[in-house]
């Protein structure tokens, strides 16, 4: 083989992250959907029992998987995400943890980074492009500037008046997405990825971000499991509940949503872990026909799970629980690490020292220790929708409260303890790990939590509305 096989002792690298994907549907944990491809890299790699993400959204728990922070340590959160109801760059946040960025660090220590990601939170204007030699954009991340020239395909709808195109836009869309259901890039980062495969000056690290089990769950082809009308009300179902101020409303308890569409959205979102277990199969493929498989340490997990109507609790936000934290996590080929099996709990800001250690690269990061502390903070107070909310279901001012709320959690695997901004505390498990785990806690507070300000790197305007666009379309503002 040539390229990066030719370095047996410097494998590449490859970071996986199934966004939005909860451990409980695969099959080492409880294989709630269909994952054939998964399951196999899983029997011949070193599975993580209990990974615990660092935090139940995109921004901070990226940010911690690269840095090897807590979310209140790097300051990467939804208090830098927003000034005065505008989406702003995260670049100023990102660039005080520049000296122990994994992609920075993998990057100085001989090896070509490339990044590719679906999820438009991880795109260069938002700053995550930083330490990469190269970074795809792809499905909702692939920004195209407002008002920007190029080609708009005329169809026979164009041809309607706008005001009978605006109501026949909906009903069409979600036929579509019924009939076809949707890819949110997963096929054009194979072909990215084929592409950097296929280069060979150095040992590569890459990462990759793929957003198909992201709300809305539109599962392409065969992995949509509804049939009849189910389908055809399934993304209808989706847009309403889901996408919208609903959602942000059911989780503090001032709305409902009907059993039959919870149930809808078990088996969508089943349906999308599915898919994407179809693209680790493409994935995987695409590697060996370049010839870099047996020499890529291929690492597969996920930024945060997702809740799915359980204890009133719907998408990823304004909680901490099991189904959030817990992710898959997978080690398979050269480089893997020997985890012990009995370990408690590994969590996510692990993986940078384990990579390093794997590719021979010096970076800060240090083994990780017998304890994981996730931490939340939404920003959820800018949100516009968050407004919406209040006019449309009345909401109390006790529950904005719980809205707002920062939370904290640690756990050793037996003992979980959980406090937030309100004054709140709920002990799991053994009372006698309780004070362990609250020191944990506040050490992990760090001094980094600042506000976003308009005088910060701002999201260039003219690619401003259409990232609030993307954001919009998977639920976020």
């Amino acid at each position: 083989m040539s390229g990066p096989s030719s370095v047996p002792d410097r494998p590449n690298i490859l970071l996986v992250v199934l966004d939005t994907a909860r451990a409980d549907h695969f099959g080492p944990w409880g294989a709630r959907a269909r994952t054939p491809i998964f399951d196999e890299l899983a029997a011949r790699g070193v599975v993580v029992t209990h990974a615990r993400s660092a935090a139940p959204w995109t921004v901070p728990s990226h940010a911690s998987l690269f840095s090897g922070l807590r979310p209140f340590e790097h300051g990467v959160t939804g208090l830098a995400a927003y000034a005065d109801d505008r989406v702003v760059s995260l670049a100023p946040a990102i660039g005080r943890n520049a000296d122990r960025w994994l992609p920075a660090v993998m990057r100085d220590g001989g090896y070509r980074t490339f990044g590719i990601s679906a999820n438009v939170w991880i795109t260069p204007p938002m700053g995550f492009d930083f330490g990469f030699d190269v970074f795809h954009p792809v499905g909702p991340a692939k920004i195209r500037p407002r008002g920007a020239e190029g080609v708009v395909r005329r169809r026979l709808v164009h041809r309607l008046p706008a005001s009978i195109r605006s109501r026949v836009k909906g009903p069409v869309r979600q036929m579509q997405e019924a009939r076809n259901g949707r890819d949110f890039g997963s096929l054009h980062a194979v072909t990215a990825i084929a592409a950097e495969a296929r280069r060979g000056d150095a040992p590569f690290f890459g990462f990759v971000n793929i957003i198909e089990p992201h709300a809305p769950y539109l599962p392409p082809g065969g992995c949509n499991p509804l049939r009849g009308m189910r389908r055809l009300h399934g993304p209808k179902l989706v847009r309403r509940y889901l996408m919208d101020a609903h959602a942000v409303a059911y989780n503090i308890g001032a709305a409902e949503i009907p059993d039959d569409a919870l149930a809808t959205f078990r088996e969508l979102y089943a349906g999308e872990i599915a898919y994407t277990d179809r693209f680790l199969g493409r994935m995987l493929e695409t590697l060996d026909a370049n010839g870099v498989l047996e020499d890529t340490l291929i690492v597969v997990t996920s930024d945060h799970g997702e809740n799915l109507g359980e204890d009133h609790l719907i998408g990823h936000q304004a909680s901490l629980d099991d189904r959030l934290l817990h992710v898959p996590l997978v080690f398979a080929g050269p480089g893997a690490p020997a985890l012990p099996s009995d370990k408690g709990v590994f969590p996510l800001t692990g993986v940078p020292w384990v990579l390093a250690q794997a590719g021979g690269v010096h970076g800060p990061w240090e083994a990780p220790g017998p304890t994981a502390v996730s931490q939340y903070e939404s920003g959820m107070s800018r949100v516009r929708k968050l407004q919406a909310a209040g006019d449309r279901f009345h909401i109390t001012e006790s529950q904005w409260s719980r809205l707002r709320r920062s939370i904290e959690q640690a756990t050793d695997g037996a003992t979980t303890v959980t406090v937030d901004s309100l004054g709140a505390e709920r002990v799991d498990g053994p009372v006698d790990g309780a004070p362990t785990l609250r020191l944990a806690i506040q050490a992990a507070r760090g001094d980094r939590l600042e506000p976003a300000t308009q005088d910060g790197d701002i999201v260039p305007p003219e690619q401003q509305a259409e990232i609030e666009a993307h954001l919009a379309d998977l639920g976020y503002i």
